[in-house]
């Protein structure tokens, strides 16, 4: 669209977006189900129980929202962030940071229905190449990019 200010979202940014002002491994809290969250319902979070593996993606709106109505933030397909990736993130607060300019992989968050209820966490991450392909990645734009 013209004029439109979109693009990824940085890793920050999406993490922000993905707690929606929750401070626990999900926007929904302590753990979740797969009637909250799409992944790999043989491989629940923690202690949790059992769930659905449904074996391929849900449409938009299948699960609850987290309180700031952004859908399937958690599982269902791992988000493309701006950020390149880097292990080893430090142990000092900063606010919103930027990824480093060096290396290739980038930042990819949320899990996807492949993946256990661990790899759903808000905090979770991982890098890829970003000509990685792979039916368990996708993204959401940010505006004001």
């Amino acid at each position: 669209l013209p004029g439109l200010r979109a693009g990824l979202p940085s890793e920050a940014q999406w993490e922000y977006a993905c707690r929606a002002g929750t401070t626990g491994p999900f926007a929904f809290g302590d753990n979740v189900t797969t009637d909250q969250v799409n992944y790999n319902g043989n491989f629940p979070y923690a202690d949790g129980p059992k769930g659905v593996y449904r074996q391929r993606t849900v449409p938009v709106k299948s699960l609850p929202a987290n309180r700031w109505g952004l859908y399937q933030m958690h599982g269902n397909v791992w988000e493309w962030c701006r950020d390149r990736y880097q292990q080893d993130l430090g142990r000092e607060a900063v606010v919103d940071p930027e990824g480093p300019g060096l290396g290739q992989s980038r930042v990819v968050r949320g899990g996807c229905w492949l993946f256990g209820g661990r790899d759903a966490r808000s905090a979770c991450r991982h890098g890829l190449s970003p000509g990685y392909r792979f039916d368990k990645l996708g993204f959401r734009l940010a505006l004001g990019q």
